[in-house]
């Protein structure tokens, strides 16, 4: 589903730094996997500010489009995440491995 509430888009607009995510998955089960991609040479390491920064963005997403949806975070990046106490808080890794896999 892509997302095409017109409040949204326009509250979107004025608070841009705090509600654009890489990608919306809108899933039938009430979850919306909210997708992050980031690129590093090695593992991608989640630091408190970042973090914090990714939680003041889903407080931003719920209360501008009011869902009441859980969320499910992901991050997609070519090695991974470095294992830390805030890596710990994503719900599902991608590597770059992953979306190539011939199955």
């Amino acid at each position: 589903m892509i997302w095409r509430n017109r409040a949204f888009l326009l509250t979107l607009r004025q608070n841009i730094n705090d509600a654009i995510w890489n990608l919306l998955i809108d899933r039938k089960d009430k979850t919306i996997s909210i997708c992050e991609m980031k690129y590093a040479e090695g593992d991608y390491e989640i630091t408190k500010a970042y973090a914090s920064h990714v939680e003041q963005r889903l407080r931003t997403f719920r209360k501008v489009t009011g869902t009441k949806k859980s969320f499910s975070i992901v991050f997609v990046t070519p090695f991974g995440l470095y294992n830390n106490m805030y890596a710990r808080k994503v719900n599902k890794q991608i590597i770059a491995n992953d979306l190539f896999k011939k199955e």
